[in-house]
């Protein structure tokens, strides 16, 4: 398990921090968001025409969440200070992701 974690992280570090808009992400490139020293991990798989989204903690053992998303579904990973990101499955079940700093860290930077 820790070796898969280890796998996404990698794939993940390919992945811009932020971006200006939604960012299309292929199936299995994990999606990797710190939120207040947590990380959580995310990819999604398609099929039968929907997005099949993971997401789990950066800590092992953890938890996963899996949900099934249609063409313009979309799910949205939190932290308390406003920060967040939100994977959209589109048409064909191809996935964008955008994310949104959290209001707190955009403050402290000034």
């Amino acid at each position: 398990m820790f070796r898969s974690l280890l796998g996404l992280a990698v794939l993940a570090a390919a992945t811009p921090a932020l971006a200006a808009g939604p960012e299309p992400v292929a199936p299995i490139q994990a999606v990797m968001e710190d939120f207040g020293g947590k990380k959580v991990l995310a990819y999604y798989t398609s099929d039968a025409g929907r997005c099949d989204l993971v997401l789990m903690t950066g800590e092992e053992p953890g938890p996963r969440v899996r949900v099934s998303l249609t063409p313009d579904q979309a799910a949205t990973i939190e932290d308390v200070a406003g920060g967040k990101v939100t994977m959209t499955c589109g048409a064909a079940a191809r996935m964008t992701v955008e994310r949104t700093p959290s209001v707190l860290k955009a403050a402290s930077a000034e």
